[in-house]
């Protein structure tokens, strides 16, 4: 995406009611999640919470994710991971 900073919103249109497990593999980042505009949880790499059990009600629904650039990783193990 180029950006170096900032903010990225990732927005999705889901329908019919859905139950099960947000994961976010290897998430460096923060994020907050949204369903139909009302925050529903964070994912936090700092504290290892990567996934957040959902539950969409039935119609049309917006899910969006909000993720805060943190920065570059420049130490430890995961220095080399893209």
């Amino acid at each position: 995406m180029n950006q170096d900073y900032g903010f990225v919103l990732y927005r999705t249109t889901i329908t019919n009611g859905k139950s099960g497990w947000l994961k976010i593999k290897d998430l460096r980042d923060y994020g907050i999640v949204f369903i139909n505009g009302q925050r529903i949880g964070i994912l936090d790499r700092r504290l290892n919470q990567d996934s957040l059990h959902i539950d969409l009600p039935n119609g049309k629904i917006i899910l969006d994710i909000l993720v805060e650039n943190m920065g570059r990783i420049n130490f430890g193990p995961y220095l080399l991971k893209k």
